[in-house]
């Protein structure tokens, strides 16, 4: 890719954040735009901007696309630009943002009219809910359960193929022990 076509690829990426389109966002990023372009002074990055607009649907794809939540502009993180802008729970969740691994692997769901986060601890076999009532929400309930208590959930089967996929390394029968093999199918139980 060209650098002109780098640059054109990274201006989409800060007019798509602007109007809000998450969709336009996740394309452009498919496409490789920067998610921590080089900084000229007094520019922010694309996760400033999302954070100051309260966009928070976008700064969660653009942090899991690597965007680096630490970077200064005139002193302020994109967590500072997003509770200066009045985004206080977005603020937090980019503070509180910590990068997934292949030993962690979140997965989100409704539950009613809450969001249900997952994030499954391969490296301790554990299982973690929380329930919010949006997407960075405040948490309003958690609970926990070791992989062994989950019997033929799918979605710790999906979990484990998104584990595998990213290079993990703990073993199917430690996950699943003696559990039957149509869990290999997501959505059977």
């Amino acid at each position: 890719m060209t650098e002109e076509e780098q640059n054109k690829l990274n201006q989409d990426l800060y007019d798509a954040i602007g109007s809000g389109d998450v969709e336009a966002v996740r394309a452009l990023l498919e496409k490789g735009a920067n998610v921590n372009p080089p900084l000229s002074a007094g520019h922010w990055t694309p996760l400033m901007n999302a954070a100051y607009s309260g966009h928070s649907a976008i700064a969660d794809l653009l942090l899991r696309a690597g965007a680096d939540k630490l970077v200064q502009c005139n002193g302020y993180t994109a967590a500072d630009q997003a509770q200066r802008y009045s985004h206080s729970t977005l603020a937090d969740a980019i503070r509180n943002y910590v990068p997934e691994t292949a030993d962690q692997v979140r997965l989100y769901s409704q539950f009613s009219n809450r969001v249900r986060e997952h994030i499954f601890d391969f490296a301790e076999l554990e299982r973690v809910t929380l329930i919010r009532s949006e997407l960075y929400g405040p948490v309003e309930a958690a609970y926990s359960k070791n992989f062994s208590e989950l019997g033929s959930d799918a979605t710790l089967r999906e979990a484990f193929n998104e584990h595998v996929k990213r290079g993990g390394k703990v073993a199917e029968e430690a996950v699943f022990g003696n559990l039957p093999r149509k869990l290999d199918k997501p959505g059977l139980a």
